[in-house]
């Protein structure tokens, strides 16, 4: 059995500001959305959310290497990096969907992407159903898990009502924004 250190919401979060300096990332609030307080749950630890309608809202956890298990950074092998975080992943996919039996279908974002659209290292996405505390009202669960070397996990949570309402709005530039929302300094 894996155990993250951290990953839970048993502790009381850092405040965001305090994360994106130590781990030296920038958030922007996309135009026509607005910061939402964060939801009482137990589930997942968040440190920022917000929404723009009530179809979909936008909750982030950053997770500084320092609560990630100590072997990562000696983690020199892409395919070694990436079945850890999907290790991770997967618990998150867990806390989500509270389904003991969720196989989730974890995918990898091409290096060359993660870098250039988080400028991250490596980065994981899935969609799972929303079946607990912290999806409440929500149907579908799409999490966006960006590594940086040296700096941690930055997750990004999408709770979404109504799929296709949400990939009819995914073109749009303030759907993009949000989206895009956190990035990793150089």
């Amino acid at each position: 059995m894996l155990v993250f250190a951290g990953l839970g919401n048993s502790q009381t979060p850092e405040p965001f500001p305090d994360l994106s300096k130590k781990m030296k990332f920038t958030f922007k609030l996309p135009a026509g959305f607005e910061k939402i307080s964060n939801p009482a749950q137990s589930d997942v630890m968040i440190h920022y959310s917000f929404k723009k309608d009530d179809n979909c809202e936008y909750r982030i956890a950053a997770y500084p290497l320092y609560t990630l298990p100590s072997n990562i950074p000696s983690i020199k092998k892409e395919d070694e990096l990436n079945k850890l975080l999907t290790a991770m992943l997967s618990s998150m996919c867990q806390d989500v969907s509270h389904d003991e039996n969720l196989k989730p279908d974890i995918r990898v974002f091409d290096k060359k992407e993660v870098r250039a659209e988080f400028d991250g290292d490596a980065g994981l996405h899935v969609t799972v159903p929303g079946n607990s505390e912290f999806s409440k009202g929500y149907a579908h669960v799409r999490m966006n898990c960006i590594y940086r070397e040296g700096r941690g996990i930055i997750v990004v949570y999408i709770l979404i009502k109504d799929m296709d309402l949400y990939l009819a709005n995914a073109v749009n530039l303030e759907y993009k924004n949000a989206y895009y929302c956190i990035r990793f300094n150089k």
